[in-house]
């Protein structure tokens, strides 16, 4: 059944050139020029949207919303406000009194056709079902003109709600952010022009002052979007080596106890998948790593894309990353203690990538005690950085919310007392400082890699 429109002009012109296009584009619709009229129209049939001008000479279209809006909530009808007077009204202000968008004049139709699509979450046809990268609506970098074609998820499917160079406000995308859309979207060859546009971003912050949360938050922003980008099979060797410089230009950074709480909180979406996890234990990782004063540039990059990636194999079978592993048949164990193996083949296509972060890959599951997988490597076999990254992904394991100083300190007590042979116990009590919780007795006497000069 077509969706019911009405639209309120009262330019007579206007009014019948936006119902007839809505009529081309597969809705049914009508136009009047006044507020009484729609009062009349609205006793008459149900409309499922009203787009309505703002100032008109009997009655604003604010004051017309404002008198019906306890109806429209009732009958379930969207209302969209549409100017071309900035000065009768603000798109905040618009949003704060409940209107579900605004549009200002002059307009394009097929702009206007998306805004609608949205408010009455009509898929689009000729959007290609292609494949789409998120990126968090709240932290979505913007400049001044809109470089992409940004998109929206609905009900599985996706819409546009702005196009390449159209204006794109910071109200708009809050608005949908306060009706519980956590993401925008971008096609594969925007999201790489995005991440480029972060890589960018990363050389301007090592060469100019900026305060540190503003850094943290571009760090944060770079981690999940590199993150999003290996674990959605878009990661080559021009990303991988533009990513490793950048994490070399935000090497300075520095967090405190409260910082990594609101970080690690920050990458973990609702449903949390291998991105988020990936993105959790390279800041992490990197993180202990500070604490460690390893922070030559180099050797951060290296640990921060170690933990990002590591993991990369398992985006062949995402169905195998649970924490709890204990109900696997033999099978699905054989094949998760094979993913080592696939991160390694993966992450080895990419032109000059480290030789560290491929032995990360590897042994990111060994322990301590030489009882992991997939070869049972005795500690003196692991790499540095496998062993760091390790501890952090087996914390990871037993994390039930990384926003939860709580669950954080059980994670610590549940590693401390049971896997304190199969973790490094540097990685333990690290954990144990840099979350400000105060560490066992017994773990007291044991020397950091910096008071040591080494792992032990």
């Amino acid at each position: 059944m077509k969706k019911n429109i009405l639209v309120i002009d009262d330019q007579l012109d206007l009014a019948e050139s936006v119902g007839s296009f809505l009529a081309t584009n597969g809705y049914q619709s009508h136009y009047c020029i006044s507020t009484a009229e729609a009062q009349t129209l609205l006793k008459k049939e149900h409309f499922d949207l009203i787009i309505s001008d703002v100032v008109m000479p009997e009655q604003s279209g604010i004051d017309f919303f404002m008198s019906i809006k306890e109806d429209l909530r009732k009958n379930q009808t969207s209302f969209i406000l549409m100017t071309g007077d900035l000065d009768s009204i603000s798109m905040q202000k618009a949003y704060d009194l409940g209107v579900d968008e605004f549009i200002s004049k002059p307009f394009d139709l097929d702009d206007l056709k998306n805004v609608v699509g949205l408010v009455l979450r009509q898929a689009d046809p000729t959007i290609d079902q292609q494949k789409f990268f998120r990126v968090s609506l709240t932290e979505f970098i913007q400049s001044s003109a809109n470089r992409f074609d940004i998109f929206l998820q609905i009900d599985s499917n996706f819409m546009c709600l702005a196009r390449k160079g159209q204006e794109l406000s910071d109200a708009r995308l809050q608005n949908y952010a306060k009706k519980g859309l956590k993401y925008v979207y971008l096609t594969a060859a925007d999201y790489t022009k995005y991440i480029d546009i972060q890589f960018s971003i990363s050389t301007l912050v090592q060469s100019k002052p900026l305060e540190q949360v503003k850094k943290q938050k571009l760090f944060t922003h770079l981690t999940k979007t590199i993150s999003t980008s290996a674990y959605c099979e878009h990661m080559n060797s021009e990303i991988f080596k533009k990513a490793l410089t950048s994490f070399e230009n935000y090497s300075q950074i520095a967090f405190s106890h409260e910082d990594i709480f609101k970080i690690l909180e920050s990458m973990s979406s609702e449903g949390h998948d291998l991105a988020d996890h990936g993105a959790q234990v390279s800041f992490l990782s990197t993180a202990i790593a500070i604490h460690w004063k390893w922070t030559h540039p180099k050797i951060l990059s290296k640990i921060a894309m170690a933990g990002l990636l590591c993991d990369v194999g398992l985006r062949v079978t995402p169905e195998l990353f649970v924490r709890n592993r204990t109900q696997f048949d033999p099978q699905h164990v054989k094949q998760f203690e094979n993913h080592p193996y696939l991160s390694y083949e993966i992450l080895s296509t990419i032109k000059d990538i480290p030789e560290e972060v491929l032995l990360v890959a590897q042994q990111h599951h060994e322990n301590e005690g030489g009882f992991g997988f997939p070869q049972r490597l005795m500690k003196e076999k692991l790499h540095p950085y496998s062993r760091l990254i390790h501890g952090v992904s087996e914390f990871f394991d037993h994390l039930d919310s990384a926003g939860s100083k709580s669950d954080i300190q059980k994670a610590l007590e549940q590693l401390y007392s049971f896997q304190r042979k199969t973790i490094s116990l540097q990685v333990i009590k690290t954990l144990f400082i840099i979350f400000g919780i105060d560490v066992p007795k017994d773990m007291t006497g044991i020397l950091l890699p910096y008071e040591t000069s080494r792992m032990i």
